[in-house]
């Protein structure tokens, strides 16, 4: 792993329309990180008859599309589940030759 990469901005590949810099493996985490979603439930779901939908993930199983996408990227790393990063900008790096 590169250091100099440690103290950069990472963004999820969420919104961006870009290849992902790299695709971490979560499968370790990813039952965790569906628990964690769930603390959200206002956001998940109407909040009552005055609820306006003004929700970003309103109307959406946003649990049946965190998983699809984490298993879409692990696939393409040999993991069952991945989160893709994005870097804008060049990467530095060490030379990965002269280690």
């Amino acid at each position: 792993m590169c250091l100099a990469a440690l103290r950069r901005i990472w963004s999820l590949a969420e919104t961006l329309p870009a290849e992902p810099t790299f695709v971490v493996d979560v499968g370790h985490v990813f039952e965790e990180k569906q628990r964690l979603v769930l603390c959200y439930a206002s956001q998940l779901k109407p909040d009552g008859r005055a609820d306006t939908d003004a929700h970003l993930l309103f109307g959406a199983d946003i649990l049946q599309r965190m998983e699809t996408r984490a298993r879409f990227f692990g696939e393409r790393i040999g993991a069952r589940y991945g989160e893709p990063l994005v870097h804008k900008g060049p990467l530095p790096c060490m030379d990965p030759i002269l280690g």
